[in-house]
């Protein structure tokens, strides 16, 4: 995809957070995507929700450090296009509490969705992924649902599991967005300003 065309696939994900019901309809059992991580960017990474014009969702995974007004020429070429798919959650790669958060998303998305959707945040535009949790090279990662207390009784997550035998995966770690920090942490997140998407 071109630039463009992923920042279309931003503000279709923008509509779809007032549909929450037809939302759910696209998720359906679609819960994976895979992306890499480099140790030379020693940061933290985004990940952008999108949907194309044929009603997949996609996530776009970008360095921190690139996701910036300064890289707005380049921001192509450090822009991971992952696109999210069914993949069963096999048990020997993840401890569980993580399979607990993953099923959690597959049962209860329908009606967590129109629930968050109400909230004063709505539904998530994109996840913080700490640089901590990025070890290896090629991560995958699952769509979860960790307990919460707030009116939904949830919070969006990310499972990151990073494919090595009995290392697990990570949790308790993941930002959904919103809630922003501060104005500053609410700025890093350029693709969504580029796109036109306030919150």
């Amino acid at each position: 995809m071109t630039l463009d065309e992923i920042l279309d696939c931003l503000r279709s994900w923008e509509e779809y957070r007032q549909k929450p019901d037809e939302l759910s309809v696209l998720f359906d059992k679609k819960n994976t995507f895979y992306f890499r991580y480099q140790d030379t960017w020693g940061c933290n990474m985004h990940a952008y929700p999108g949907i194309d014009d044929e009603g997949k969702i996609w996530y776009f995974v970008i360095p921190k450090i690139y996701d910036k007004v300064e890289y707005r020429d380049d921001l192509l070429q450090y822009i991971e296009q992952c696109l999210l798919q069914e993949q069963p959650l096999g048990e020997e790669i993840s401890p569980t509490e993580a399979e607990h958060r993953i099923n959690n998303w597959l049962e209860e998305h329908p009606t967590w969705l129109p629930a968050q959707a109400e909230t004063q945040n709505g539904i998530f535009q994109a996840f913080d992924i700490p640089k901590e949790d990025l070890n290896v090279e090629e991560l995958t990662s699952y769509q979860a649902l960790a307990t919460a207390d707030n009116p939904t009784g949830y919070r969006a997550d990310l499972v990151i599991d990073d494919g090595i035998a009995n290392t697990g995966a990570y949790y308790d770690t993941v930002r959904p967005v919103p809630p922003f920090k501060s104005s500053l942490d609410q700025a890093s997140f350029y693709l969504l300003t580029l796109a036109g998407i306030g919150v």
